[in-house]
Order: C-alpha cells, then structure tokens, then sequence
C-alpha cells in the first residue's frame, strides 16, 4: 500500500526528473506533452483517495510521453 507521504515522494521524483524539460531552450517539439504529463502529476494527490488504514487507493499514475 500506498502513504501520502509516498506518493508526494514518488511524485515529487518524477517530476524532477523531468525538470530539465521545462527549460526554455529544451530542444524537443515534445515539451507540451511533458507539460501535461507534469500537470496530471501534480493532481495526483487529489484523485486518490484513503483507505480505513491511510492508504491511497485509485492510483492512476500518469504516462510520460515517448522519448
């Protein structure tokens, strides 16, 4: 099972991981797609939900776009 705590850390990962794609001189015609994916990333915590224990269930993670 999932924590908040956990998602926002796998989140939080993903998206710095993609950090270097937001940058204005990012050389790809891609950048609106990891736009996207980076927004849907942050919603995460708001589409998922808690279980009686505290975990999250209805974890959708995102896909990031075809390098």
């Amino acid at each position: 099972m999932i924590t908040m705590d956990d998602l926002r850390r796998l989140r939080n990962t993903k998206l710095a991981q993609s950090d270097w794609r937001m940058v204005s001189d990012y050389p790809y015609e891609d950048q609106s797609a990891w736009l996207s994916y980076r927004s849907v990333l942050r919603d995460l915590p708001q589409n998922s939900s808690p279980d009686e224990n505290g975990n999250l269930t209805n974890i959708n993670w995102p896909t990031p776009p075809n390098d």
